[in-house]
């Protein structure tokens, strides 16, 4: 046995032997263990829910006044594609509402980082 060599071949089922057992074994610990699960549930409203902690309100300057911004995603993403700035009193509903709107019309954006 000990002047023997083992082939290439060899090694290589012996290699995924090794390999099929660590996986089934790694496959039942893992399946009998308490692993965190997670379940996903759609929302019935087309823009859907969000909720974030928000530290302070959005405010921008509009000639001159500051003004609050909505803080919903929608809102953000209208101001930061589009330059269109929504008071606090816009509903997340309907700032996503005028987002697809915005989407749905052909026009140029806003690309921050971009060189022009």
């Amino acid at each position: 046995m000990f002047g023997k060599s083992i082939s290439a071949q060899d090694k290589r089922v012996n290699f995924l032997l090794f390999a099929l057992i660590m996986v089934a074994i790694f496959c039942g610990i893992v399946s009998h263990s308490s692993a965190y699960n997670f379940s996903w549930e759609m929302d019935e409203t087309p823009e859907g829910s969000e909720s974030a902690t928000i530290v302070e309100p959005l405010q921008v300057m509009i000639l001159d006044e500051q003004v609050e911004i909505a803080d919903s995603s929608a809102s953000i993403q209208l101001m930061q594609k589009y330059s269109v700035y929504l008071v606090d009193e816009w509903s997340a509903a309907d700032a996503y509402k005028l987002l697809q709107t915005f989407e749905s019309v052909p026009q140029e954006r806003n690309y921050l980082y971009n060189e022009t």
